[in-house]
């Protein structure tokens, strides 16, 4: 889970363990462009920004490296609502922008909008970024 919070980054893995999925977490694009080349994911998190890339850029780059395998859902997390973040997400292959703090039920919903969960969660791979 990459945050420049850390606070941030405990809460949503916990969230995510109480919906029933693996959380991973990475402290860096670099990480994180590792952690995906090691193991298969069903979904991404990822800040749009990160200290070092975009997270739209960092989405673009995961996707481009797993071009031959099938490509695990990625979703932002966004510090505020803003069209233009929006517009870089959705044009990277982002699945939708979760707006901080996120919620139990906001991460519920992204993850119902990338079908990997209907009424009863179920165990899968996932990371946070």
């Amino acid at each position: 889970l990459l945050d420049d919070d850390a606070a941030i980054c405990l809460v949503a893995q916990k969230m995510i363990q109480t919906l029933g999925f693996e959380c991973d977490v990475a402290h860096s694009s670099e990480e994180a462009m590792q952690a995906v080349a090691r193991r298969e994911y069903s979904a991404i998190f990822v800040d749009t920004y990160l200290p070092n890339m975009k997270g739209w850029d960092l989405a673009s780059a995961i996707k481009k490296q797993l071009s031959n395998t099938v490509c695990p859902k990625i979703v932002a997390m966004a510090s505020i609502r803003q069209q233009v973040v929006e517009e870089c997400c959705l044009k990277a292959g982002i699945e939708s922008v979760l707006v901080k703090p996120i919620s139990r039920e906001g991460l519920r919903s992204a993850l119902n909008g990338c079908k990997l969960i209907k009424e009863t969660s179920r165990k899968g791979s996932f990371i946070v970024f």
